[in-house]
């Protein structure tokens, strides 16, 4: 549940801010189709994914989880 909370919280970022798949996907280093993937829980990104994620959305790592926590 934690987990659907998360990729929630990310793609609410990224969609809140106007970021598109494909400028997430630079980052992460992933095809813009697994971003799509991680949003809709059909695939996990791996720790290092999680970091860059969160640095092409501009957010804390810590703060995704403190929204995850919070709900």
């Amino acid at each position: 549940m934690a987990y659907r909370k998360m990729l929630r919280e990310l793609r609410e970022i990224r969609e809140a801010q106007g970021i598109t798949h494909e400028q997430v996907a630079k980052v992460v280093g992933v095809h813009r189709s697994y971003i799509v993937r991680f949003e809709n829980g059909e695939r996990s990104p791996n720790l290092p994914q999680f970091m860059n994620w969160c640095k092409a959305l501009g957010a804390k790592p810590s703060e995704v989880f403190k929204e995850v926590d919070d709900q």
